[in-house]
């Protein structure tokens, strides 16, 4: 048994890495621990202690409480934990570990990756004690102390990685510099330039709009000129590194005196300074009429209680579906953060099934209205009508004084009738929430005919106290929902500047930036969700563990597991679809990954991207041009591309070269129209009309359609007898694109090998090298499944290089016996094949080369396999072939 004091985020006992809770969880009880901790095994006076936790008590009795309490930790931890006598106390740091005590002796050790791994959030964070200022004052202390010592190690890490040559490493370290502090302009310019140095301009750019907000609507006032002509020498394209010593360190930007802080007696946690609003005299005369307006409103809502009950025929053995319309308000984010509390909460309801949001998104597309207004009621009802939905959720928000008057009603679609109401009236920015969550449980209650959870929780299933990190997170969210994921970045690292500790804003941060190829920062969000992870509901806990076992650890089989276990508790959960088509991908189980997605996308039509790609890559996989067709057909109206881009890759699966050049030049859409007219100009063996795509496709250097390109290019400049310096050139190009990105472990492991195959096949043994180890490098000793099996491929492309076919062929047998996401087994054969064929194993080479030709061998990067059947079938018809490299 390991007993465990957590100090840094959250406080709390854990015996064996389970949060203990009962009597374990008071809070007297951890400050003392806390403070005891902190002593580094150092003797503390009773009085000391006594004047800590007990400063109003007399002595008598507060050494009469310090003595219970210290008698009822000896007896719950063990006498040798903590030794006391008369007059002291004292705890053994050896008996009872505490993560700041192991803290504060990785900093003195000089471990300071080690540090900053423990420090997962401020000392104590959220932390208090009533009736007890002292103690307050003392952890306000410890807290800055911890956080600049955390702040100077995340800065000499990033100092030490950036003269290494790590620039990826220090992206990561400066980031979280940032996020301890992100008004800090210093380390926001270090941030910036940390990005830059990889590559990611518009990831600056975003760092710099995120701290001028911060800035400007935090702190009220102007951000840093430093920072401001950085931002304007990247626009320029100029180097940011002359602009770093102009940048002036945080200290010196005033910070306005915090607001009084207004309480509630049923609040749970002390809420959040609110600054003062800068809303104009107008608006105020609005929210005011509207105010009038709500009291009416729920005087009428009152009359009604006793109306039409919910639930009855509507309580179908497969749940009650519901659609929530948009919340009335002049503050329309604070009516789309209550909007997705509610939605939240709901969603984690057992017998309640929320329709999607895309009906409402397309009906206002089609009255022409703005996203920002909201639905009126008969539109609402028509629409719930049409979704088969039992019951319609309508209602207002309206801002007064620090609070708001939030009223909802249930109504039934087929009369419109309120058959429920609801109302609260919140006085600040934490009870809002909590009453938002109490509001939400008992709408499913209600809705479901189940008895009200009456226990008392602070939170609602957002997991955050905090309203402006919520306002934040759902404006991110709907953003994300509308297609733009990079916009949505922005709020979203608002959300958790707001609050650290909102679990599920890190969760959604991560899985947006491994979209866009971002994977040391998706890596540590998704980390500091799972952290997070006992703070949210069951269906969340299982969603995030599901997307760092994918994400991070890269274990797409426990992923799978996790998929299965909420499909399980939940079988008409959307997500659980999608998460398993995505796991099942990454196990080369394709036909089963296209099942999947097209579940997801017939329980919610929404759900188009990224479902519609799994859905036909799994079906081209396998070679199922016409179940792709079929798809591609049935989202048309939605997602136009990939009707053209089904019918595309078809006609490359037929051999109709000339069908894919007409369909390349049939689009618009930039890059993929260069991209698909260099594909079907290399299929068609034009070497001159693919090298002008080519150059039309570089300038779109952050897309990773570039480095398939070069590789593609190489492979058929070798394969129509083309010099190897071309190739060569090639291999190098896509290497160096790929050392400039933060790409995923699968995305790294594709490259990585078709790099290796066309440089072993042009006879660059340093390329191979090279590219070994970048692996090595961003495997970072983890072992992670990708890069092992990416290794045995390289491994045997370095034995080709040396003139070992047969050891290469040998080992490319062995690399080809395992899959992960988007893995072209297509290549590891077709090295294999050109191993023994150089071998002198004409007639195994040969067929090897039928597998490939013939679909046999089923691929997971169709583009990369259609190249190589191309390839082959122009060799088959006399054209020039590889040679040996000797």
């Amino acid at each position: 048994m390991t007993l465990l004091l957590r100090t840094f985020g959250a406080v709390y006992l854990e015996r064996d890495g389970t949060p203990l809770g009962g009597a374990h969880s008071q809070r007297r009880r951890l400050g003392l621990l806390a403070y005891l901790a902190s002593a580094d095994g150092a003797v503390i006076t009773r009085a000391k202690l006594i004047a800590l936790l007990w400063p109003e008590s007399d002595e008598a009795s507060g050494r009469h409480s310090l003595s219970q309490l210290l008698y009822a930790l000896r007896h719950d931890l063990g006498n040798q934990a903590i030794s006391i006598d008369s007059e002291t106390a004292r705890l053994d740091p050896a008996m009872l570990p505490s993560d700041v005590h192991a803290f504060c002796a990785a900093l003195r050790e000089g471990k300071l990756e080690e540090a900053v791994e423990l420090y997962r959030g401020d000392f104590l964070d959220g932390f208090h004690v009533d009736d007890a200022p002292e103690l307050d004052r003392w952890i306000d202390e410890e807290r800055a102390r911890h956080r600049a010592a955390c702040a100077r190690a995340l800065e000499r890490l990033g100092e030490t990685a950036s003269k290494a040559g790590d620039k990826h490493r220090a992206v990561e370290w400066w980031r979280r510099r940032v996020t301890l502090d992100p008004t800090d302009g210093r380390a926001t310019a270090r941030l910036m330039q940390a990005l830059a140095d990889v590559g990611d301009r518009e990831g600056a750019l975003r760092t710099a709009r995120v701290y001028e907000a911060l800035i400007r609507e935090e702190l009220e006032a102007e951000p840093d000129s430093g920072v401001i002509e950085l931002v304007e020498r990247l626009r320029r394209g100029a180097s940011p590194a002359q602009g770093l010593a102009r940048v002036p360190n945080a200290a010196a930007v005033a910070r306005p005196p915090a607001p009084e802080v207004v309480h509630e007696e049923r609040s749970v946690t002390a809420p959040a300074a609110r600054r003062p609003s800068r809303r104009t005299p107008w608006i105020w005369a609005i929210a005011g009429g509207m105010a009038g307006i709500a009291a009416l409103v729920l005087f009428a809502m009152a009359q009604n209680r006793g109306g039409a009950r919910v639930g009855g025929p509507f309580a179908a053995a497969t749940g009650v579906t519901v659609v929530i319309g948009d919340l009335q308000g002049p503050d329309t984010v604070l009516a789309l953060a209550v909007r997705e509390a509610l939605n939240a909460e709901l969603q984690n309801t057992r017998g309640v099934i929320l329709t999607s949001d895309l009906g409402i998104r397309e009906l206002k597309t089609l009255m022409r209205l703005s996203h920002n207004s909201a639905l009126q009621q008969g539109q609402l009802l028509a629409l719930a009508t049409r979704a088969g939905a039992h019951v319609a959720i309508e209602g207002s928000v309206l801002p007064v004084s620090n609070g708001a008057v939030i009223a909802l009603a249930l109504l039934d679609p087929s009369t419109g009738r309120p058959m429920r109401t609801f109302s609260a009236r919140p006085v600040d920015a934490a009870s809002l929430l909590a009453d938002v969550g109490r509001m939400g449980r008992s709408i499913g209650a209600a809705i479901t005919q189940t008895s009200r959870d009456s226990a008392v929780r602070p939170l609602p299933a957002v997991t955050t106290a905090s309203l402006p990190a919520l306002k934040s997170y759902a404006l991110a969210r709907q953003l994300a929902a509308a297609g733009k994921r990079a916009e949505s970045i922005a709020p979203a690292e608002r959300a958790v500047t707001h609050d650290s500790t909102f679990a599920l804003a890190h969760y959604f941060l991560g899985d947006v930036l491994w979209f866009i190829d971002q994977q040391t920062h998706s890596e540590a969000h998704l980390t500091k969700a799972y952290e997070l992870i006992a703070t949210v509901p069951p269906r969340e806990q299982l969603v995030i563990r599901a997307r760092y076992e994918q994400l991070v650890r890269d274990r797409p089989d426990t992923a799978l597991v996790y998929w299965e276990l909420l499909h399980d508790a939940s079988p008409g959960d959307v997500l659980a679809y999608e998460g398993r088509a995505w796991a099942l991908r990454a196990l080369g189980r394709h036909e089963e990954a296209a099942a999947s997605a097209d579940s997801a996308m017939q329980l919610d039509p929404a759900a188009v991207a990224p479902n519609t790609n799994n859905v036909m890559y799994s079906l081209l996989g396998v070679g199922d041009t016409l179940g792709a067709m079929a798809v591609s057909q049935r989202v048309a109206a939605r997602n136009p591309d990939a009707a053209l881009e089904a019918r595309f890759y078809t006609a490359l699966f037929r051999g109709d070269t000339a069908g894919s050049v007409r369909l390349a030049h049939s689009t618009e859409g930039i890059p993929h129209r260069h991209f698909r007219q260099h594909e079907a100009y290399l299929t068609a063996g034009n070497l001159t009309a693919a090298r002008i795509a080519l150059d039309s496709l570089l300038p779109h250097d952050r897309m990773a359609y570039v480095p398939n390109a070069l590789l593609s290019q190489g492979l058929m400049e070798l394969t129509l007898g083309g010099d190897r310096g071309a190739a060569r050139r090639y291999a190098q190009q896509a290497l160096d694109w790929v050392r400039r990105r933060d790409l995923s472990p699968p995305a790294v492991g594709r490259l990585a090998e078709r790099i290796a195959h066309l440089a072993a096949l042009a006879g660059d043994d340093a390329t191979v090298r090279a590219t070994t180890a970048l692996v090595r490098e961003r495997d970072r000793g983890r072992q992670l499944r990708t890069y092992v099996l990416t290794l045995r491929t390289l491994d045997a492309a370095s034995a080709f290089v040396r003139g070992q076919y047969g050891e290469a062929a040998r080992r490319a047998e062995i690399a080809r016996h395992g899959v992960y996401f988007s893995r072209s087994l297509a290549t590891i054969v077709r090295l294999e094949a050109d191993a023994r064929r150089a071998a002198g194993e004409i007639a195994i080479a040969d067929s090897l080369d039928r597998l490939v030709e013939t679909h046999q061998i089923v691929d997971g990067n169709f583009q990369t396999w259609a190249m190589l059947k191309a390839a082959g079938a122009l060799r088959a018809r006399g054209r020039p072939q590889i040679a040996s490299t000797r």
